[in-house]
């Protein structure tokens, strides 16, 4: 466990924008799938479906970043 504050890397995403990303993407193969049925999706709703569907699933999912960073390189006196 880190002594000082926790840092984190900030080009690693999140658990809840991983899954918010799936949500997103499996949004539009769904509207696709019903576009082969012969189901009319107007771009616009299928654009706001993905939105809400990315964003309530990045919202209401559980984690987030977790670092545990030591403060520095071991030295002689702090290994002992």
């Amino acid at each position: 466990m880190a002594n000082g504050p926790l840092l984190v890397n900030p080009y690693t995403p999140s658990h809840s924008m991983g899954l918010g990303g799936i949500a997103g993407a499996s949004t539009v193969i769904l509207v696709w799938i019903a576009g082969m049925f012969k189901i009319s999706v107007p771009p616009e709703v299928a654009a706001a479906v993905t939105v809400l569907t990315t964003g309530g699933v990045a919202y209401f999912a559980h984690g987030g970043r977790e670092v545990h960073m030591n403060n520095g390189p071991e030295t002689s006196e702090t290994s002992k």
